[in-house]
């Protein structure tokens, strides 16, 4: 999110949430497209996406597909740490390549963290060796992520994550490409080619390859903040285990939900979620989500401040 200044709320009309939705599609899309498809025209397109982004509205982001780059093990991890060390703690994890978030939260844990590996021996190494290290790491809970089932507001894996991509290592050219994208997402392929040594067309036919393989996409993360959900939180779920995949699918048809996770461990699905304030999050909880069939046990954990979010690998 742009974190320049504190974002105001934003009266959105409807080409403006037509408009987000197709940024959270694809956000590399041109303004020509954009307007056929939103029936406007390519200048009300410009002015309308200088006021979201400007505004802090939605704010343009690199996702890469961990599988189709390698990378087959993804876990969320909940770290427990001495009073007084969370930012210390913090500024360490955010310094690790396959660290991709990491939240400050209160509840069940003090620092929420989600990560990728190329294998589950990869995983125990970082638990046993990164983390280990860390002196006032007092506890840490991983959940092995086997499925996701949704993310963003309105769709469920925007990069093709799970849908059988077969990995492929990238070229130097490629990587460097990546680096450049995740700095500035909606760069042009003219604009790359330039700082890369790279004609436009070269650039243009390795960012389709890419795209087409399903091993990037740019999009956009709408800042909830700005449409007054003040509150994020990390829910975890206990279900009776012929019921997850019901349980899941309910979460996903909940506009609140941003992200939902099935994982290994006590916990059996983890999910993202926005409030407006407390009291939505704590009737959510007692009215709605332990209505739901099959919900066992909740834990809900809230998220005080979010200090990384990258996608980039190695």
């Amino acid at each position: 999110m742009n974190k320049k200044q504190k974002p105001s709320l934003w009266e959105a009309d409807k080409l403006d949430w037509l408009l987000v939705k197709e940024l959270e599609l694809n956000c590399r899309q041109s303004n020509r497209e954009l307007a056929r498809k939103l029936g406007t025209t390519p200048t009300t397109i410009h002015r309308r996406l200088r006021r979201l982004f400007d505004a802090g509205v939605a704010d343009a982001t690199l996702v890469i597909n961990p599988l189709a780059v390698g990378f087959g093990t993804r876990a969320f991890m909940g770290l427990s740490i001495r009073p007084g060390t969370s930012d210390s703690v913090a500024k360490h994890l955010q310094l690790l390549w396959n660290v991709q978030s990491v939240s400050l939260t209160t509840g069940r844990y003090d620092i929420s963290i989600f990560t990728v590996f190329r294998n589950p021996e990869e995983m125990t190494s970082f638990i046993s060796g990164e983390l280990g290290r860390i002196p006032d790491l007092v506890n840490v809970e991983d959940m092995m992520v086997l499925k996701t089932v949704k993310r963003l507001w309105w769709q469920s894996d925007p990069a093709g994550v799970a849908k059988g991509v077969k990995p492929r290592d990238l070229d130097e050219t490629e990587m460097m490409l990546i680096k450049e994208l995740e700095a500035q997402p909606r760069e042009t392929a003219a604009n790359l080619g330039r700082k890369l040594g790279m004609s436009r067309k070269v650039v243009s036919r390795k960012l389709a390859a890419l795209m087409n393989d399903k091993i990037i996409n740019v999009v956009s993360l709408v800042n909830p903040e700005v449409f007054g959900f003040g509150v994020r939180a990390t829910i975890l779920l206990k279900v009776n285990p012929g019921t997850i995949n019901s349980v899941a699918d309910i979460l996903t048809h909940d506009e609140r939900v941003r992200h939902a996770l099935i994982v290994s461990g006590q916990f059996k699905i983890y999910f993202h979620a926005v409030f407006h304030n407390i009291e939505e999050l704590s009737a959510f909880l007692r009215d709605e989500l332990g209505k739901i069939p099959g919900v066992i046990h909740y834990e809900p954990t809230i998220h005080v401040a979010q200090l990384k979010q990258s996608s980039y690998l190695g």
